[in-house]
């Protein structure tokens, strides 16, 4: 079961890498496609040029980190603090949703950007941004109130305040600067990538440690 929880906790550096790997794939494969003006969701889009395996490569990237949130739930429930247990309560939820939301209800190439589906698919995505800067909020700040931990919610919430900032720049380019949307959400989502990343390499790298090594964290 160690064993398996370890594994479980490295898929969340492997997702991140994915995605990445089907952003960057996805632009070459694309000449006339514009990365520093065009949202990700339009590389796998029905109707885009290599759709479909850049969608297998971003639902082996949900499957990852949707396995990688079970895992820090599961462990947080007696390894935690409340506040980091309803992190990643959140987390979970949201890793879930993204990977239903995106195979249900995909960008359409074809249709206009009001049109339903497509509205759909951008509230979705910021319902799902929302949720993950609130559960990295909890996590961190429940990790600065652990002894041993205080460094771990550093991490978190510097990350967190990086996604929020891109964010922000992200609502300003619709608005006001098209021509830099592309790059501000990639900031944006990439920094999510860098914060799954790190943390997966944390939580990894201590369940490799041998058990008697291993902190305990009174629950706060």
């Amino acid at each position: 079961m160690r064993d398996f929880r370890r594994w479980a906790l490295a898929l969340g550096m492997l997702g991140a890498a994915l995605y990445v790997a089907m952003v960057l794939i996805g632009q070459a494969l694309r000449p006339a496609y514009a990365p520093e003006s065009t949202f990700i969701s339009h590389l796998t889009a029905v109707g885009a040029p290599n759709a479909r395996a850049l969608r297998a490569l971003n639902d082996a990237h949900g499957i990852c980190l949707l396995i990688f949130a079970a895992a820090l739930w599961q462990g947080s429930r007696w390894d935690g603090g409340a506040l980091t247990r309803k992190g990643y309560s959140l987390l979970l939820a949201m890793m879930t949703l993204n990977y239903v939301g995106y195979a249900v209800c995909p960008l359409m190439e074809s249709e206009s950007f009001t049109s339903l589906r497509n509205l759909t698919h951008f509230v979705m995505s910021i319902a799902l941004i929302l949720a993950a800067m609130a559960s990295i909020l909890m996590i961190g700040v429940g990790y600065r109130r652990q002894a041993g931990e205080r460094a771990l919610g550093a991490f978190c919430l510097v990350m967190d305040g990086l996604i929020a900032a891109f964010g922000v720049w992200t609502l300003l380019s619709m608005w006001r600067w098209p021509g830099t949307l592309g790059l501000a959400q990639r900031a944006m989502v990439f920094s999510l990538d860098g914060f799954i990343f790190g943390l997966s390499l944390a939580h990894t790298l201590r369940a490799a440690r041998p058990v008697f090594l291993q902190r305990k964290q009174p629950a706060t």
